[in-house]
């Protein structure tokens, strides 16, 4: 604006007038005389309004032109400040600067500790990977350093077809190696690092190589079959009709032995979520840590490469379901493949561990024993599994239990119950009473009095399966 039109506004402004009136006086010229009977709004004609003059007021201004320039220079210093002061309330003045000038190129920032190292996990261990075409020697208890980037892994274990994944420093949205967080150390500081998993499952391989790989990991479940005898009295699982149970009028050879399952998706959640095992624990840290396998077709055992005690050896986790058949010392048939259980048929089924090797040309497999000892004994994973299936104990408001396997797995387990209520009448530690449940041919029995009181509903044990009972409560010889 030039100097001519900025006097010319000026000379605007300094011409305003405003006019004052007294609104006092106003009010009281104003106010309303009482109603007349022509109604509230209603008006004399005699009536008259005396207005107070206004009274006018210049604005021109008595500065000089020179001193009116300062005044609004001033002024519009005031107001820059006033603003400076509330955006560096928000936003720093770094940042403000930067909004006016544009950002300052700066440095790459450094990644946050461990971001560029991970853990490798990978099964079978027959294979080899490599890293963006190199090959990569990797343990699973120490972490490799990768460069900020993308990276290319491939895994490569025969038969299997490969996998084929990148991974990205820092870790990207598009990123497509499975990698899960785990708790690590950093200069003994407790931090987190990923670990990226290379498992191979049955559905990997061809056609041809899952036929042959079933076929191997079911002659390694018929080794670990098992036999005794059912005595005359002894009450077995045998489904006609509606009929569930049996009560042996003879002899009988009973047979425990075990058919994989393979390809049914849904059993596997199902076997967790309805049974109360240890079977289980495996399968839950896979879940819990978001690492995509599915038993159904064969999965790992995590971090078991470091673990084995005989190298090469796959550790597989297979789903499989327990049986009984039932014959006549003479061979004369009277029930196959019954349930291991009279409840829930559909999701009776159970988490093995097999060690699997591929030769080059053959499969072989062999049933893990190690894993399946203690808790999980053959004989005692559907006493486990049956023992959650049953009602709430009567009285007892909370209990554990220990599982006692025979030595042959098809002579059953003890599970003995006891109360995990603390008495408070007793100041001295006492041994609470214990419970004795017997599973047996598929059933679970009350072995003694207690176990009845707290389950009225199952079946009592005759005097001979309360005897075997008591020979399974009594501590192993030395």
């Amino acid at each position: 604006m030039g100097n001519k039109e900025l006097e010319e506004s000026q000379r605007q402004d300094d011409d305003f007038e405003i006019e004052v009136i007294d609104l006092d006086a106003l009010a009281e010229e104003l106010e309303p005389a009482p109603e007349s009977p022509r109604g509230r709004y209603g008006r004399n004609n005699t009536d008259e309004t005396i207005v107070p003059a206004p009274v006018r007021v210049s604005l021109r201004s008595k500065l000089t032109r020179r001193q009116r320039i300062v005044q609004i220079a001033a002024s519009a210093a005031v107001i820059i400040v006033a603003l400076v002061l509330i955006l560096n309330s928000i936003v720093p003045v770094r940042s403000l600067l930067h909004l006016v000038a544009g950002p300052t190129p700066g440095p790459t920032p450094t990644p946050a500790p461990n971001i560029d190292h991970f853990y490798l996990d990978a099964s079978p261990p027959w294979g080899n990977l490599t890293l963006d075409g190199n090959p990569l020697t990797f343990s699973t208890i120490a972490p490799i350093q990768l460069a900020r980037g993308r990276h290319q892994f491939v895994w490569q274990a025969s038969p299997f077809h490969p996998i084929r994944c990148t991974l990205s420093v820092p870790l990207a949205a598009t990123d497509t190696c499975t990698h899960i967080t785990i708790a690590t150390q950093v200069n003994g500081s407790a931090s987190t690092a990923q670990e990226v998993t290379f498992y191979d499952t049955l559905n990997m391989l061809s056609g041809t190589q899952q036929a042959a790989l079933i076929q191997a990991a079911q002659t390694a479940l018929d080794a670990v079959q098992s036999t005794t005898t059912v005595q005359p009295g002894e009450q077995f699982v045998h489904f006609v009709g509606n009929q569930t149970t049996d009560i042996a009028t003879q002899p009988l050879h009973a047979t425990l032995h075990f058919s994989l399952s393979v390809g049914n998706t849904k059993l596997e959640n199902a076997i967790c979520a309805s049974h109360y095992s240890s079977e289980c624990d495996t399968l839950y840290r896979f879940q819990s840590q978001n690492v995509t396998q599915n038993c159904a077709w064969f999965c790992t055992d995590p971090d078991s490469y470091t673990n084995l005690t005989v190298p090469n050896y796959w550790q597989a986790i297979v789903i499989a379901h327990e049986y009984w058949d039932f014959t006549t010392l003479d061979g004369h048939t009277i029930a196959t493949n019954q349930p291991d259980t009279t409840h829930d048929l559909n999701n009776s089924a159970h988490l093995l561990f097999l060690n699997i090797l591929w030769d080059g040309k053959h499969w072989q497999a062999t049933f893990d024993a190690l894993q399946a000892s203690g808790y999980n004994t053959l004989g005692c994973l559907a006493a486990n599994n049956e023992l959650n299936q049953m009602p709430p104990p009567v009285g007892l408001n909370g209990f554990g239990f220990s599982a006692n396997p025979a030595t042959v797995p098809a002579d059953g387990c003890l599970e003995v119950v006891q109360s995990t209520a603390a008495n408070p009448s007793s100041s001295v530690p006492v041994s609470p009473p214990q419970a004795l449940c017997l599973y047996r041919f598929g059933l679970m029995l009350a072995a003694n009095a207690l176990a009845h009181h707290y389950w009225p509903s199952i079946p009592l044990a005759n005097p001979y399966e309360q005897s075997l009972a008591k020979h399974l409560t009594a501590p192993a010889p030395l």
